[in-house]
């Protein structure tokens, strides 16, 4: 939701991925209210082609309304990496600009922990051949804007193999003048499934995280 006294303020904006396996590509679909939530527009694609399967949005509102899309893209026959982008909006959702590149990462996705693929593991007939227990989880990005300019985090995995969280830091959501870096040096534990936000100047970051765990492995 705009919470700002700008020309958009009361808007109401919304972003999913859309699954069809009649399109090329899965996509992000944005749409928004211009009536506080009683109606909302044709959803559009953000997302170009281009990017191949596109995941997991996030928004967030800036101080001066423009609005951030954060979405990752998988890797696809045209670009072989795993992504983290990020659109912006500033005319209240109406359009987005071409998505700026955040990062190229190594994916922390839960099927890499089963043993067989399958993207959550329980017990009886949900057992998974690692023996470990878990609820489905991914590499999703998630955005924060404020007054100092727009942050993304996400989790990756380092070359040891650690699940780590990951932040970078724009002026203006466009332009990434300072490389990504981990929230902390910790050497044990996965961290996994980051959230982001701005209040008063603080970045606040939630995460799960395992460094407690004793039979910790990367």
């Amino acid at each position: 939701v705009d919470q700002t006294t700008g020309p958009s303020a009361g808007n109401v904006y919304v972003a999913w991925s859309q699954y069809d396996g009649f399109a090329p590509n899965n996509a992000v679909l944005f749409s928004r209210s211009t009536d506080h939530g009683l109606t909302f527009s044709r959803p559009v694609r953000v997302t170009p082609v281009a990017h191949g399967t596109a995941s997991f949005a996030d928004l967030a509102v800036g101080p001066d309304g423009a609005v951030y899309l954060a979405f990752l893209t998988y890797p696809s026959s045209s670009n072989p990496s795993a992504d983290v982008w990020l659109s912006k909006s500033t005319d209240g959702g109406a359009s987005f600009g071409a998505a700026a590149h955040v990062a190229s990462i190594v994916l922390t996705d839960s099927n890499q922990f089963s043993g067989n693929g399958s993207e959550s593991c329980g017990d009886g007939p949900f057992a998974c051949p690692s023996g470990l227990t878990f609820s489905r989880f991914f590499s999703a990005p998630a955005v924060a804007a404020d007054a100092s300019g727009v942050h993304v985090v996400w989790g990756g995995e380092l070359p040891s193999g650690q699940s780590k969280i990951f932040v970078r830091n724009s002026p203006d959501g466009t332009a990434w003048p300072t490389p990504a870096a981990t929230l902390d040096t910790v050497a044990v534990g996965h961290q996994w499934t980051p959230d982001i936000a701005a209040a008063a100047g603080v970045l606040s970051v939630v995460f799960y995280d395992s460094r407690a765990d004793p039979t910790y492995a990367p």
